[in-house]
């Protein structure tokens, strides 16, 4: 099918003088299959304008990074990583802090342990906003491995999950998307 599309592009780009197609990438070839079939069914039902819109929604979507933190926040060394690489792959990073237990968090005067893990990831915002890469922070309350599966069924064009050697944010989940662990100075 791949070689059809390929020899189709090929003619078309000789048809109108040299004009290069560039194609951008869907998460994956079966979300992109189901996106355009989603699409052409709705299409044949009339509704261009919306099947159009389905089509862009999955090519616009930004490509992510999901940064994987526990008790504590990001390690200075995560955070550097996390956003050269967005930066340089066009990523957005969602940073995911994981509380495994309202009780884990010790919070300050009054403090919520949701307001807590925010402020775990305010160096990490200050830092994508420097660099000028998008990022956000979602907070969970469960087991790393809970918050990560649910996420990512939430959650379009995840490219891979970057975390750190911790006991409260390793991983062991099976969740179809490549799981980076960077080893920090003291770990090596």
């Amino acid at each position: 099918m791949l070689r059809t599309v390929r020899s189709w592009f090929e003619k078309r780009r000789s048809k109108h003088g040299g004009v290069e197609v560039k194609a951008r990438r869907m998460a994956n070839v079966a979300e992109g299959l189901e996106t355009y079939a989603t699409a052409a069914a709705v299409a044949q039902e009339g509704h261009l304008d919306y099947a159009q819109d389905l089509i862009r929604r999955g090519i616009q979507e930004w490509p992510k990074v999901l940064l994987v933190g526990g008790a504590g926040g990001f390690s200075p060394q995560l955070v550097d990583y996390a956003v050269g690489l967005a930066r340089r792959m066009g990523c957005e990073i969602v940073a995911l802090s994981c509380v495994a237990s309202q009780s884990a968090t010790s919070p300050g005067e009054g403090a919520s342990w949701e307001e807590e893990a925010i402020r775990w990831g305010e160096p990490l915002l200050a830092r994508a906003a420097e660099e000028m890469v998008p990022c956000r922070q979602v907070v969970r309350l469960g087991a790393p491995d809970q918050c990560v599966k649910g996420l990512l069924q939430e959650m379009r064009r995840v490219e891979f999950v970057l975390t750190e050697p911790r006991a409260e944010s390793g991983l062991s989940v099976e969740v179809g998307v490549p799981i980076f662990c960077l080893l920090g100075s003291s770990e090596r």
